[in-house]
C-alpha cells in the first residue's frame, strides 16, 4: 500500500489529470440525460382498430373483437391483451415487454392482422394499426373557428388543408381530428316512389356502391401511339350523385337516384361531441 501511495505521489499530475477527465465526462453525461417535465411512463403497446358502422356492441365483440384477440394471442414478448367493443367500433390493445423492439412488435402484429381477416365474416371492413406513438405523445390541441363557416366547412378545411400541413412537420406521427361535421352525400328515400318503381332499399345500396368506381381498360394503338383506356365513374359533385342509375327500364330509360327521393349534402350522424371551455 505504501509503495502504491508513493507511485501515485510521484505521478500526481497524471492522477490529477485523470480525475479532471473523469469529472468532465461525468458533467457531460449529466447534461445529456433525457430529463423531461412529464416522463413517458406509458407501456409499450400496439393499437388495432376497426370501424364497423351499423353493428351493435354484441356483434362487434363476437364478430370482430374476438377473432382479432384470438389471432393476436401468443405473439412473442406480449404480456397483456385488452379490448374495447362499442357500437360500430372495436379497439384491441396489444401490450409488450419494455425490452422488446417496437418496430418488430408492430411487424408481428401486422402479420397477425392478415390472419384475423380470414376469421372475420363481416365484409368490407378495414383493420388498421395505430400510429407509432404513445399515450404521452400528444403535445398540442388547436381549434379553428369561423363566424360565417358551418361545421362542415370547418371540418373540410381541417382535413384537407390544416392536417396535411401538420403531418409535414418533422416528428409529427399523426394528427387526430375531433368535432366538426363530416360532409356526406345523402338521399332521403320517398317510400311511395320506391313502391311505385318496385325497388327495394338493398337495390339502392348496390346501385350506389357499384356506380361510384373507376376501372382500367388496358390500352390501344392509334396512329403509332399507345393510348390508355380508363373508365371513370367516380362521383365528383352532388349532380353526379343524383344522376346515378338505379335500374334500367325495358324502354331504355333509367330510374335515377333523384327520381326516388331528395338528394342533398348533409353531415354524417355524430356519435359524440367536443367542447372547449364548456362551449360546443
Amino acid at each position: 500500500m505504501r509503495g502504491l501511495l508513493e507511485r501515485l505521489q510521484a505521478s500526481r499530475f497524471v492522477v490529477i489529470g485523470g480525475a479532471i477527465a473523469i469529472l468532465l465526462a461525468a458533467i457531460g453525461a449529466i447534461l445529456g440525460l433525457p430529463v423531461e417535465s412529464v416522463p413517458d411512463i406509458s407501456p409499450r403497446q400496439v393499437l388495432v382498430s376497426v370501424v364497423a358502422p351499423g353493428l351493435a356492441t354484441e356483434e362487434v365483440e363476437r364478430l370482430i373483437t374476438f377473432p382479432i384477440e384470438t389471432s393476436m394471442a401468443g405473439i412473442p414478448g406480449m404480456n397483456d391483451l385488452r379490448s374495447v367493443s362499442r357500437s360500430g367500433v372495436s379497439v384491441v390493445y396489444v401490450q409488450f415487454d419494455d425490452d422488446t423492439d417496437i418496430d418488430l412488435d408492430r411487424t408481428r402484429v401486422n402479420e397477425r392482422i392478415q390472419q384475423a381477416r380470414s376469421l372475420i365474416s363481416v365484409p368490407g371492413l378495414s383493420i388498421n394499426m395505430g400510429p407509432l406513438a404513445t399515450g404521452m405523445g400528444e403535445i398540442m390541441q388547436v381549434q379553428i373557428r369561423g363566424p360565417h363557416q358551418s361545421l362542415m366547412d370547418l371540418n373540410r378545411l381541417m382535413n384537407w388543408v390544416v392536417v396535411p400541413q401538420l403531418k409535414l412537420v418533422p416528428g409529427v406521427v399523426d394528427v387526430n381530428v375531433n368535432g366538426g361535421a363530416e360532409e356526406t352525400y345523402q338521399v332521403a328515400i320517398d317510400q311511395a316512389r320506391l313502391t311505385a318503381y318496385g325497388l327495394s332499399v338493398s337495390e339502392i345500396y348496390r346501385a350506389v356502391d357499384a356506380n361510384n368506381a373507376a376501372s382500367g381498360g388496358g390500352w390501344i394503338e392509334h396512329h403509332a401511339e399507345q393510348q390508355i383506356v380508363v373508365g371513370r365513374g367516380l362521383i365528383r359533385s352532388l349532380d353526379d350523385f343524383a344522376a346515378l342509375p338505379v335500374r334500367q327500364n325495358p324502354d331504355g330509360t333509367a330510374i335515377r337516384l333523384r327520381d326516388i327521393g331528395r338528394v342533398a349534402m348533409g353531415p354524417r350522424t355524430r356519435l359524440g361531441a367536443v367542447t372547449r371551455d364548456g362551449k360546443g
